[in-house]
């Protein structure tokens, strides 16, 4: 069964605010918990990143190949107005690119 390929932010008190992913050994910590195949990240993992302290790291998120929809909402409502505008830009292009549909050449709501 695969496992998380994710850093896990964990307590140190060295560092104030905790420092990117990977960066300190004391600071971050590789998970392998178990998940499905596809998967990259486990649950728990996913919410410790949200819930991060660092705009950045959640930012980071945004920026992810396979992000999903519900992430994306979640982080548009984020209280840090970077990450939500970021957020916000990335559901505007997914939107879009959803919705390429043909132009049938005229206004189906227009008045006949």
């Amino acid at each position: 069964m695969p496992s998380c390929k994710s850093w896990r932010p964990k307590d140190h008190a060295k560092h104030q605010p905790p420092l990117k992913p990977g960066e300190c050994r004391s600071c971050w910590t590789p998970c392998r918990n178990p998940v499905d195949r596809g998967t990259v990240r486990c649950a728990d993992c996913l919410e410790l990143l949200l819930s991060h302290p660092d705009s950045a790291v959640r930012r980071a998120l945004i920026n992810e190949e396979g992000v999903t929809l519900d992430i994306l909402i979640r982080l548009a409502q984020d209280d840090e107005y970077a990450v939500a505008l970021a957020a916000e830009g990335a559901l505007e292009l997914a939107d879009s690119s959803e919705t390429n549909t043909q132009d049938p050449g005229f206004d189906p709501w227009a008045d006949r």
